[in-house]
């Protein structure tokens, strides 16, 4: 999948996708519309980071990961040089 995107021609699918929705947006008045799909894009935008989340937690080695992120070091806050 990634490949075929990458390629010279995969993109163009999006590109005209994208284009058409700007004009469509454009087409039926700017300031309403907007307003419309950002309430739309941003509940979409998080709830995908609620499954990313979920995804993430599930993950082998996660449990190490949040251990790491989660375990405060004070000595390491004295000395912030690497």
């Amino acid at each position: 999948m990634i490949g075929s995107t990458a390629s010279a021609w995969g993109n163009n699918l999006w590109l005209i996708v994208s284009v058409a929705v700007t004009l469509a947006i454009m087409a039926f008045g700017v300031a309403g519309v907007m307003e419309k799909v950002n309430e739309v894009m941003m509940a979409a935008l998080f709830g995908l980071f609620i499954l990313l989340g979920i995804y993430i937690f599930t993950l082998p080695g996660a449990g190490d990961g949040y251990k790491y992120i989660f375990t405060l070091n004070p000595k390491g806050l004295l000395k912030p040089e690497f």
